[in-house]
């Protein structure tokens, strides 16, 4: 692989870093001031499990949209389709998170319940989804990149272990900072490997 090749490899995950934190960030801080409201409504009606379900999805469905939005504008050098790729992971994003949530809040004591199990659950029920989800849009471009599914679900479950515990009153802009920029950094590191593999693998 040339010199140039590799400078535009890295410049193509810097950018995935930048529009992906950015968008997670900016989508979780809007998620966080209208999701709440809507549950209170939700539980008075049809009680706590039912809003949590409907919460969480509200909340991992605008968090999916600010992580692929900028993710699948960048994927149409790669020939695929931005809107399936949104689409995608906004419907995997709503499932993954509104059964977190209701694990979360539900299930379990969310006041007495370590951070990091919380984080483990987010991460796992977030990041798995949504790489599947994403990896069915590669799939159906016939790009073959499996590892596409490990790699959300770590970038996912590191980065909620990382940065949830870093929340709590006042400290939430850190937190989403943390996840957002987690995010962004592995799934970026990883979308170079996968093309990088690929360019070598059609040049032999």
């Amino acid at each position: 692989m040339n010199e140039k090749q590799s400078h535009y490899d890295w410049g193509f995950g810097l950018q995935w870093l930048i529009v992906v934190a950015i968008g997670m960030a900016v989508a979780s801080m809007l998620a966080f001031a209208f999701v709440w409201g809507v549950g209170d409504l939700v539980e008075d009606a049809l009680g706590t499990a039912v809003a949590m379900f409907i919460t969480g999805s509200i909340f991992g469905a605008i968090f999916a949209l600010g992580c692929s939005l900028g993710s699948g504008l960048l994927l149409r050098r790669d020939h695929v389709e931005t809107g399936r790729w949104i689409l995608n992971s906004v419907v995997a994003g709503a499932i993954g998170m509104g059964f977190a949530f209701t694990l979360v809040f539900t299930l379990f004591d969310a006041e007495t319940m370590p951070e990091v199990l919380a984080g483990l659950l987010i991460g796992i029920f977030l990041g798995l989804p949504i790489g599947i989800a994403q990896w069915a849009v590669f799939r159906r471009e016939g790009i073959v990149v499996n590892e596409w599914i490990l790699i959300s679900t770590l970038a996912y479950l590191l980065a909620f272990l990382a940065g949830l515990p870093l929340g709590g009153e006042n400290r939430e802009l850190l937190s989403v900072s943390v996840i957002s920029l987690l995010v962004g950094a592995i799934s970026g590191l990883g979308i170079v490997w996968l093309r990088r593999r690929r360019q070598t693998a059609v040049a032999v």
